[in-house]
């Protein structure tokens, strides 16, 4: 359901925002947790990486997050989906 709210706010329908804010605002509440790793090391145990660009970087790092990811009460239920650099 979250991620059918992602896709239609990616799209424009604006309309939805407050009502979708409210149900995160619920889940939270009770323990969920959204991965958000743009900009950070890429950990397997949060990131499931599909995508590669080669970096010159020390640590591979998320550049882009294709589907998000979620922890419930601490236990990652679904780890986001992510391109990596390095």
């Amino acid at each position: 359901m979250i991620d059918g709210f992602d896709a239609a706010l990616s799209h424009g329908a604006t309309c939805i925002e407050p009502l979708y804010r409210q149900l995160l605002g619920v889940l939270e509440s009770e323990g969920l947790e959204r991965l958000d790793p743009l900009g950070k090391p890429f950990d397997p145990n949060e990131h499931d990486a599909v995508a590669h660009e080669e970096g010159d970087v020390d640590q591979p790092t998320v550049v882009e997050v294709m589907r998000a990811g979620y922890r419930w009460k601490g236990r990652v239920l679904r780890p986001a989906m992510v391109k990596v650099r390095g």
